[in-house]
């Protein structure tokens, strides 16, 4: 595994998930900006939500993203697992 030494909190990453990740760098570097926008709001799923059933009652689990929101999707992945794994 590859081990990213610039930044003391990123976690290593194994060599086929940086492959793919660089492959979709490229794949986007190749689109023009009004490309990569289109592209991004096609992934982006109509309502984030779902069920899970715990113990025999039912939960509605949603995500909900601020538009005004300070921290970065990976900047907030990062501090959740790294919280996760001081616990």
């Amino acid at each position: 595994m590859k081990e990213n030494k610039e930044a003391p909190h990123m976690i290593k990453v194994p060599d086929s998930i940086q492959t793919e990740f660089e492959e979709m760098v490229s794949y986007l570097e190749q689109m023009t900006q009004e490309e990569r926008l289109a592209w991004f709001a096609s992934l982006k799923p109509a309502d984030v939500r779902f069920l899970k059933e715990i113990d025999g009652t039912t939960y509605i689990v949603r995500a909900l993203f601020r538009k005004d929101g300070k921290e970065s999707l990976i900047g907030k992945t990062i501090r959740l697992l790294l919280q996760d794994s001081a616990s």
